[in-house]
């Protein structure tokens, strides 16, 4: 036999559903949340309800977990302070908050308009744009500059560690696990101006790079 979980966290208590797949009977528990780590308050649910249906943790095959603390959180504005960053052009789109309500409702219906979650002065924009279907339409390289001699460089920062010897294969294996990913840089950057491009990892962490040379295109 398999059996479903369902579990709602709510502030002050820990709903639990569970239905047997091949009978269709189900059981439910009530536990009290734990604020300061809501998985107490779920495991507790979890052995309460399988003591009900007379069952092992092990028997359940899936569980689907909601709550409602974020949900009273937004609602009731005592989360943490949250900025946006959208595409430019549409730094006002949560201040503006239009809507249409089609059909005969829309002559009367009143909609006071919440306070956004992001306030104007946390909203930034990014330059960069991706399509619907995923394709950089913009692309906007950070951590590009050129040098003294006219050279576009771009650096990507890694944060990978090696401990141990072989430090200096490690660098140069990690040129060939980000080959693809430096040849983009390399295209894009092509791409903001004539200046003759390099690319390289930066491991901040080992204090190491390496540089990769792109193909040239002449």
């Amino acid at each position: 036999m398999s059996y479903r979980l369902g579990v709602d966290v709510g502030g002050t208590f820990t709903d639990l559903a569970l239905i047997d797949e091949s009978s269709g009977r189900t059981f439910r528990a009530k536990t009290p949340s734990t604020p300061w780590d809501q998985s107490e308050g779920v495991m507790a649910g979890i052995l309460k309800v399988c003591g009900i249906a007379g069952i092992a943790p092990t028997d359940i095959t899936e569980l689907m977990h909601g709550t409602t603390v974020a949900t009273n959180a937004v609602l009731e504005g005592k989360g943490a302070v949250v900025g946006l960053v959208t595409t430019e052009g549409y730094r006002q789109v949560l201040q503006i908050g239009r809507s249409f309500v089609p059909g005969g409702l829309a002559g009367w219906i009143v909609w006071p308009k919440p306070t956004p979650l992001a306030l104007l002065e946390n909203t930034v924009e990014v330059s960069e744009r991706v399509g619907a279907r995923g394709e950089v339409v913009r692309a906007v390289l950070d951590r590009s500059f050129v040098d003294e001699q006219g050279t576009r460089w771009v650096i990507d920062y890694k944060t990978s560690e090696h401990s141990g010897g072989g430090r200096e294969a490690f660098l140069d294996l990690q040129v060939e696990r980000y080959r693809t990913q430096l040849e983009r840089y390399a295209m894009l950057a092509r791409r903001l101006g004539p200046e003759p491009v390099r690319v390289a990892l930066y491991f901040p962490l080992m204090g190491g790079w390496r540089e990769w040379a792109p193909p040239s295109e002449n």
